[in-house]
Formats: structure tokens, C-alpha cells, sequence
């Protein structure tokens, strides 16, 4: 195998994957002590072709994310939630839940977290 030979660069993607890893463990850690009780909603969002995306809500505790067509939150459940905008929530979501990844969450939100690419990259 051919390896790039400058080794302050490889030092550098090191330390950089090491961060990643710390902070992903740290996103995981906190989602799963956060009683998510500050609930925020973004509304649907529809467009000209009758497509849609669903309803969006965010932890503001936490950042988790979740989608779901009026009662059909798993985890972010609320009666009082705070109105967001789609673009504001979709800045502050550490992990997203959408349709496709709820079974996995229903099983163990744990598991999910560790397993699946639900957190968000970072910038």
C-alpha cells in the first residue's frame, strides 16, 4: 500500500480524527442523559411539485433531531414545543432521526447512536 510520506500531515489527520472521535463520543454521552424537555418545531416545508419534508423537531438541550408528521415523534415527544425555523434547527442538530433510521432508534437509541452516521458532520 502507498501511504503519503509527509508525516506532519499524517500527524495532523491523527489529531483531527482523535478530535472527531471526542467529540462524537461527547454528542452520544449527552443525548443520552438529556431528559429533552426543551422541545423545539420547525413546520413542514411543502413545494410546488407536492412534495414535502415533515415537521422537524430539535432538542435545544442536546441538539438530537427528529421528523415526524404530526403525532409521529418517537423521542421528542411534547405538548409545549417553541417555534424554530428549518434553517435555524438545522444549524444547531448534533443527530437526526428521520423516518428511515426510527426502527433502529426504536430498538436501542443507544446502539443507533453508536452505529449509525445520525450524527452530524461538523464544519
Amino acid at each position: 500500500m502507498i501511504e503519503l510520506k509527509n508525516k506532519r500531515i499524517l500527524r495532523a489527520h491523527n489529531r483531527v480524527a482523535q478530535e472527531e472521535e471526542k467529540r462524537r463520543t461527547t454528542c452520544i454521552e449527552e443525548i443520552l442523559k438529556c431528559d429533552h424537555s426543551d422541545i423545539a418545531e420547525a413546520n413542514a416545508r411543502y413545494d410546488a411539485w407536492g412534495g414535502a419534508d415533515p415537521e422537524f423537531r430539535i432538542c435545544l438541550k442536546c441538539g438530537l433531531g427528529e421528523e415526524g408528521w404530526g403525532i409521529g415523534y418517537s423521542l421528542l415527544e411534547s405538548e409545549e414545543v417553541k417555534n424554530i425555523s428549518r434553517e435555524n434547527a438545522w444549524k444547531i442538530y448534533t443527530a437526526y432521526i428521520n423516518d428511515d433510521s426510527k426502527q433502529a432508534a426504536y430498538l436501542s437509541l443507544e446502539t443507533w447512536l453508536h452505529t449509525e452516521s445520525c450524527l452530524k458532520d461538523p464544519k
